[in-house]
């Protein structure tokens, strides 16, 4: 993974990082106030989502799978996934748990690249799918 100012992704890549960041504050998050957002870049189009707990424990889904939820609700499930960005309104990165990781492998066909971020900061990591989770399941 590398470090970079924002202002060095493209143009899009810019775009999704800042779409991640807006859609922080609607997470729903009454029990940690950890406000996560993401947007998902496909083939077809970019899609939010945001984190949302449940006092109920694993019933909560996170930004990514939600902004890979939306996609598939607008696209259908051959949607393909070609980059990922993930904000949060917290001091250090974020980076995807091994649950979304899994969740892109299977909406995938590349080598997903995925930009982290930590909301109005001036830089971002950028890591690559194949590299954060190697081992994925696949069909």
């Amino acid at each position: 993974m590398k470090t970079v100012l924002k202002t060095s992704l493209s143009t899009e890549e810019q775009s999704l990082v800042q779409m991640a960041e807006d859609v922080t504050g609607r997470a729903h998050v009454p029990f940690t106030m950890v406000q996560v957002g993401s947007a998902v870049l496909t083939e077809g189009g970019v899609y939010e989502g945001c984190n949302v707990e449940s006092m109920i424990s694993g019933l909560g889904i996170c930004a990514e799978r939600n902004a890979i939820n939306h996609a598939v609700l607008h696209e259908g499930p051959n949607l393909k996934i070609e980059a990922i960005s993930v904000a949060w309104n917290r001091r250090e990165i974020i980076r995807p748990c091994g649950a979304c990781l899994q969740y892109l492998t299977e909406f995938s066909n590349n080598d997903v690249k995925i930009i982290m971020a930590q909301q109005n900061e001036p830089t971002v990591i950028v890591g690559y799918l194949r590299k954060m989770l190697p081992y994925g399941y696949e069909l």
